[in-house]
């Protein structure tokens, strides 16, 4: 198990599991966070992270494969900039 606090450096989001058992959050990414203008029953951040086998949905969040995820994070460093845009449909 994970905790996730340690992987965000000390941020706490009391709406998301602190403990996984399912690995979901061995890599953990924030995307967003809901800290200005709050918005009440909103959740407390948007992460991307490892998705489940079954990709079943998230809660707000955005996430890949494992594999997926740390190909993405190669090229990635601290001025790197994600942007996630829902596609439409086809």
């Amino acid at each position: 198990m994970q905790d996730v606090t340690t992987l965000l450096g000390g941020l706490t989001f009391p709406e998301s599991p602190r403990w996984r058992d399912d690995r979901l959050y061995d890599v953990v990414v924030v995307l967003g966070v809901n800290d200005s203008l709050v918005v009440a029953s909103a959740g407390s951040a948007i992460f991307l992270h490892i998705a489940a086998p079954d990709y079943s949905p998230t809660r707000g969040c955005v996430a890949l494969s494992q594999p997926d995820l740390l190909e993405l994070l190669k090229g990635c460093d601290a001025r790197a900039r994600l942007w996630v845009q829902e596609e439409g449909p086809d």
